[in-house]
């Protein structure tokens, strides 16, 4: 478990904390992460599974938190934060800098909007897609690690010191994870095609391009053969529907889960249409559809139609 007192150690230079966020540990994203920070020059001294409360999310983007204005923000990460354990781990700096080891931290992360990360940027390694799912929170200062060291270890649930990622073997690197929303999408037009009933070439063929769609929307960082390959599988899909004649509720449905332009469309009538289909997102999938559309692109769609 935790410690109960942090160790004044962290007040030093030389320590701080972060913190692996729900779309990063439920989908082992935090093993990269981990593996990073050790090439980084980074230990980690003390880990463990947190499950905080609306209190301590609070508390911890406290300083983020400004009003109304921010009320529904505020809720998705509530909501984020409640359907996976964070991962809270206290790291010191193997390598001496002349700066602390939480501005090192800082830099090392990323801003939270992953629009702006480069590519040595954590966020960016991790497939970070917008401000709410942005993989991973650090302290700002040495004193602010102590303060959320002591916060999180107030809700400390199992032990987990990961000198040597041991739990199951880590994500394929360039990979992301069903925290995205484009592979929503994909798996609600998967839903979409198996609820009708389609000749053996026509169900073969959509399931080629739904693969197509995945092992490119799968890719954390989409270079511009992913995204002619989204698109491409997308255009097919919509003659593929029109072809056989689908009911006006799934081909809408269809038309508008492979016509997405997150700038521009509103994400209550997408959800609309695909509930009247008959393929309504479960709960994780609506959040996870509701953090993108609240924020715009994913960094790698930034500049494109999609």
């Amino acid at each position: 478990m935790p410690p109960r007192e942090i160790d004044p150690r962290l007040l030093s230079e030389g320590w701080g904390f972060l913190l692996f966020s729900p779309d990063a540990t439920s989908t082992g994203l935090h093993l990269d992460g981990l593996r990073c920070l050790r090439e980084k020059g980074f230990e980690i001294e003390e880990a463990w599974w947190a499950h905080p409360d609306p209190f301590h999310t609070a508390e911890l983007y406290a300083e983020n938190r400004t009003g109304e204005e921010t009320a529904y923000q505020d809720g998705l990460v509530d909501r984020l934060f409640s359907l996976a354990l964070p991962l809270a781990c206290i790291v010191r700096n193997r390598v001496p800098r002349d700066r602390p080891a939480a501005d090192r931290l800082v830099e090392l992360k990323g801003p939270s909007d992953p629009r702006r990360c480069d590519s040595d940027h954590l966020r960016w390694i991790l497939g970070a897609e917008n401000k709410v799912m942005n993989r991973i929170h650090t302290s700002d200062s040495s004193h602010a690690a102590v303060r959320e060291a002591r916060l999180f270890a107030s809700c400390e649930v199992a032990d987990f010191i990961p000198k040597r990622p041991r739990h199951g073997a880590p994500p394929v690197l360039g990979r992301s994870s069903s925290f995205s929303a484009l592979l929503v999408l994909c798996e609600l037009r998967s839903r979409l095609w198996e609820s009708q009933t389609l000749a053996a070439g026509t169900a073969e063929e959509v399931r080629r391009w739904l693969n197509v769609e995945r092992d490119a929307a799968a890719v954390r960082r989409k270079a511009s053969s992913d995204l002619r390959a989204i698109e491409a599988a997308w255009a097919a899909q919509r003659e593929l529907g029109g072809g056989i004649g689908l009911p006006d509720a799934a081909r809408a449905a269809l038309n508008a889960t492979t016509s997405v332009t997150w700038k521009d469309q509103e994400l209550e009538p997408l959800l609309d249409v695909v509930r009247k289909a008959g393929v309504p997102p479960s709960a994780t999938e609506e959040l996870i559809l509701r953090c993108q559309f609240a924020y715009g692109p994913v960094p790698a769609l930034a500049d494109t139609a999609l």
